[in-house]
């Protein structure tokens, strides 16, 4: 298992789908276009080298923004392993 450090970063970004996530019931996948990653406090911002890129974030189903594909999104988020992001609620 890959030990990844704690991380926090405030994403805004355009969210590009969304889908049911089939790995973890309850949760759906957000496919974001991060346009800015801000630090959170004195946390490690691991996501501001994926400025440009889009990023999957797996969230909560009860608790995901409620905005379509092409609609602005604002997010707190963490990364949990080298391909695994979620979003902090």
């Amino acid at each position: 298992m890959v030990q990844i450090i704690e991380n926090h970063a405030e994403i805004r970004g355009t969210l590009v789908s969304r889908e049911e996530d089939p790995e973890r019931p309850g949760f759906v996948r957000l496919l974001v276009k991060v346009e800015q990653a801000a630090p959170v406090a004195h946390w490690p911002n691991l996501f501001e080298p994926h400025v440009g890129e889009s990023v999957v974030l797996h969230v909560r189903s009860e608790e995901a923004p409620q905005c379509g594909p092409a609609e602005a999104i604002h997010v707190r988020a963490r990364m949990a392993g080298p391909n695994l992001a979620f979003v902090e609620t």
